[in-house]
Order: structure tokens, then C-alpha cells, then sequence
């Protein structure tokens, strides 16, 4: 379960950016979630504010790149920000602590808040960081633990120098919680002006060829228990799918072979968390002498569980992104595995119930012509789920929900769904057989385009005014030039 819909909403986001890895077709999807919360359909203890920053945050995490012991030695500390001298940048310093007081007077609580001793530590700090790299700093306050609770331990400053490249973060820390300086490489006293634990440069670096070697291994049975875990769940949704009254299988048929494959289904998903546990105890291992994996190479000569082979290969398979990979494939299975949908028990007769759409006249099936994947985002106000569905095309083009597909291919007819540039993910333009017009649109309008159909006054169109349209291909550049234009 969720402990808040914040967390929620925010585990809705990656999800939608696991299914496709677009920020286009991620904006569209949530904005559609936004409008449902603005109607109060969902997620009412959510603000505008609120929405906003938990999706900025997942589109950092997609953006941030993994920072670890396996990123290279730089020359010298991050210049944006610290000088050559290792001092602060003055416009650094003054950006942070503006901020943080802009933060401070806009808290509405009912008790005084008092920021100091604000330090920063992290990758930025010392020389294995990267053009991305987070700005990690806490501050000490007055504040006790159910207080701070009650603000946000993790505060949000957003970027450095409004840059888009470092996200600025605050912890705040209790008066007296303490800070065991045994477990930061560098901090940095932002308020003094001062280094209060400073690491010289280490020249060493991970054989990162030779860890990569090793870390496939894992990487490769990863793949393979992902691949069978997607074709278990596709084996048991297919007969979740069978209709004893259309097709020549009995009841019992069905059943049993619904029973077989959510067996299957089961220990495909066991493989996957299985594979996790591995991966953790990895990262675990590493820090404990006794369990330390050696290999044929010595390279970690000081003994650093930072830098250890357990640790490094933890870190590499994180960096290729498994370790969210095994966490999304895991919550699929346990909401597939133990699903109630309330309102959809039988999943089988609510996909039914959206499989046929009519296409030119043509019979289709959406869950074939088209990729589709259906989130669970929330409960109604009488406790039914409420779920997104999201389509695309075979090339991978976000068309939208089911209702919005229905439209464009049941309503108006379309086909060759396709974006209006190269660069958008998102379907907008579409040609209609029937009327031999081309469609464009987005959220605000939408307009057709023939040939024989004439430029008029005030019309957003790639031609002047009187000009008339001659053949198909001017009428598909003309709707691609509105839908860019009304966007």
C-alpha cells in the first residue's frame, strides 16, 4: 500500500515514463491526470503546487544521470561551483542562501523556523561528479523530528542559478541530531565559508572494462527473467481474454488454463524479486570485509568498501538503470498477481469490454493494432479504481487514452496517425479516407485540409491567403503547420 497519494502520484509518473521514455507523450499523459484532479476525481489531498514539483522530480530522476564511484576523476572540484581556490563561488552562495530564506517565509506553520549551520556535502563536493550533478546540503534548525516531519525532511530548491542541469536539495536536521563525518568524503560549511572535512584527490579509478565484464553476467539474467516475466503476463492475460460463448473452448478449459499460466506467471515474478535480492546484497557485501568477492586483478589496494568489486558491480548495474527496471517489473506483478480492481474483478470482461474499435469499416483489435497499457492512478469517490489507459502506435507515437483514440479513429475516420515533426513523439496529424482530408490538432483546435480547399484570411496555414491547395502531400503539410501552430 502507499503511504500517501503523494507517493501515489508519484509512482503513477514513473510508471507513465517507464511505458514510453518521452517527455512529449509523459507531459500529455499528466496533464490529463491533472485535469482529473482539478475536477476532484482523484488525488484530492493534492495541490496544483503539489502535482507540479512531483513531476518535475521524476523527470529529473529521468534526466539526472547515476552518480557514482564508477564516473571519472575530474581535475578539480565542480567550477560550478567552487573557484580554483576550493572557495564557494560568491554567486553560489548567495543563490542558496536567498533561496532558502524565499522557502523559509513562505512556510505557513505555526511555529518559528530558524535555519543555520547549512554545509554541503555529496558528489559536487569532491572530483568524481558530473555536469549534472546534484547539490546535496542540510541544514541544522531548531526544529524537533515532528516538526521537521510535518515541513518535509527534503526540501526542493530547484536548480542551481536556475540553471536545468543541477537540482538543488536541503535536508533539515534536527538541533542536536548529529553528524558522523566518518560517512562524508567532503562538507563544505556554506555559512563559514569553510571545509570542515576536505579529501584530497585520489588519482584511482575502477577498471571499468573489467567491472562491466562482470556485471553483464547479472545483467543478462536480468533481461532473461524480465523477458519471461513480460511473456508469462502476456500468456495469462491472453486467456483471461478467451470467451467460452464466442470461442471453442469450455469454461473449464479456460479455467485450468487461466490456473496454469498465473503458476507460471508466479514464478516468473518470484525469478525477477529473486534477482533484485541479489542485486542488493551486492551492495550490501561491500562494505563487509569477510564477505567481499575477490577477483584476478588487485586494484583496491586501501581497502575502500566504496571501491570494492561487490560494490562496483552494484554500482554498474545500477547505472544501466536494472535496479529500477527489477523494481517496476516487481510492483507489476504484485498488482497483477494480488488485483482485486473492486469494480473489475474479472479483468477479462473489462478488456473484452474495450477490445473491438471499428477502423474504416474495418473490425480491429486495439490491443493488436496498437500498444496499449492500462494504470491503475487512483480511486472515485465510491471507491473504484480508476484506470489510465495509454496508447500508441506500432512506431511508438502517443496517441492518447482510449476515448481520445475512439475519436480520432472512430469519429473521424483517421488513419496514418503520425506526428507533425520529427522531433514529437505525440500523435496530431491524420488522414481521413473517407473525406480524403488530412487532420491536424492539439488540445486547443483542430482544422482539415483538401485538395481544392482555399487559404482564407486569418487561417493558420503554410500558404497565402488565396492560395489553393493542389494535391494530398500540400494538404498533409498544412495540417502538420497547424497542429504545430495551435500548439
Amino acid at each position: 500500500m502507499y503511504r500517501d497519494e503523494k507517493q501515489q502520484l508519484k509512482v503513477t509518473f514513473q510508471k507513465l515514463l517507464e511505458q514510453n521514455n518521452d517527455i512529449d507523450s509523459f507531459m500529455a499523459n499528466t496533464e490529463m491526470i491533472k485535469r482529473k484532479i482539478q475536477k476532484g476525481l482523484i488525488y484530492s489531498s493534492i495541490s496544483e503546487g503539489d502535482f507540479d514539483r512531483i513531476r518535475h522530480s521524476v523527470i529529473q530522476e529521468l534526466r539526472t544521470v547515476n552518480e557514482s564511484i564508477l564516473d571519472p576523476v575530474q581535475k578539480q572540484r565542480a567550477e560550478f561551483v567552487f573557484n580554483k581556490n576550493d572557495k564557494m563561488l560568491p554567486k553560489v552562495k548567495k543563490w542558496i542562501l536567498e533561496k532558502i530564506e524565499d522557502w523559509r517565509n513562505g512556510l505557513s506553520v505555526n511555529f518559528q523556523v530558524v535555519i543555520s549551520d547549512i554545509e554541503m556535502y555529496g558528489s559536487s563536493t569532491g572530483y568524481q561528479y558530473t555536469d549534472v550533478s546534484d547539490i546535496d546540503m542540510h541544514a541544522r534548525t531548531n526544529l524537533t523530528a515532528e516538526q521537521i516531519k510535518e515541513i518535509g525532511k527534503l526540501i526542493n530548491l530547484g536548480m542551481l542559478l536556475d540553471n536545468d542541469k543541477n537540482p538543488v536539495t536541503l535536508f533539515l536536521l534536527t538541533k542536536d541530531e548529529v553528524i558522523d563525518l566518518d560517512d562524508l568524503e567532503n562538507l563544505y560549511s556554506i555559512s563559514d565559508d569553510k571545509w570542515l572535512k576536505k579529501s584530497s584527490k585520489n588519482e584511482f579509478e575502477v577498471p571499468y572494462a573489467y567491472i562491466l565484464k562482470l556485471a553483464e553476467f547479472f545483467m543478462n539474467a536480468f533481461d532473461l527473467s524480465i523477458s519471461q516475466y513480460e511473456r508469462a503476463k502476456q500468456q495469462y492475460l491472453t486467456y483471461l481474454r478467451l470467451d467460452p460463448n464466442r470461442e471453442e473452448i469450455t469454461e473449464k478449459e479456460k479455467n485450468e488454463a487461466v490456473s496454469g499460466a498465473l503458476t507460471d506467471l508466479k514464478v516468473a515474478h518470484d525469478r525477477v524479486r529473486m534477482g533484485k535480492k541479489v542485486m542488493m546484497s551486492f551492495a550490501k557485501e561491500g562494505y563487509e570485509e569477510e564477505t567481499e568477492f575477490l577477483i584476478h586483478i588487485t586494484y583496491n589496494k586501501n581497502k575502500d568498501p566504496r571501491e570494492s568489486v561487490n560494490n562496483s558491480v552494484y554500482k554498474m548495474i545500477e547505472k544501466f538503470g536494472y535496479k529500477d527496471k527489477l523494481h517496476d517489473v516487481i510492483k507489476d506483478g504484485e498488482d497483477l498477481i494480488n488485483k482485486e480492481l473492486n469494480g473489475h474483478t474479472k479483468l477479462n470482461e473489462y478488456i473484452s469490454s474495450k477490445e473491438n474499435l471499428s477502423i474504416g469499416g474495418i473490425e480491429q483489435k486495439i490491443v493488436l493494432e496498437f500498444k496499449g497499457n492500462i494504470t491503475v492512478i487512483g480511486e472515485d469517490k465510491k471507491d473504484k479504481p480508476i484506470l489510465f489507459e495509454s496508447f500508441y502506435t506500432d512506431e511508438g507515437l502517443y496517441i492518447g487514452p482510449y476515448d481520445d483514440m475512439t475519436v480520432y479513429v472512430k469519429d473521424w475516420g483517421l488513419t496514418q496517425l503520425q506526428s507533425s515533426n520529427p522531433t514529437s513523439k505525440v500523435v496530431s496529424v491524420g488522414f481521413s479516407e473517407k473525406e480524403q482530408k488530412w487532420y491536424g490538432w492539439s488540445h486547443r483546435a483542430r482544422s482539415k485540409f483538401g485538395i481544392g480547399d482555399e487559404t482564407k484570411e486569418g487561417q493558420i496555414s503554410p500558404f497565402p491567403i488565396g492560395y489553393v491547395i493542389k494535391s494530398l502531400e500540400e494538404a498533409k503539410e498544412a495540417a502538420k503547420y497547424f497542429s504545430e501552430g495551435v500548439s
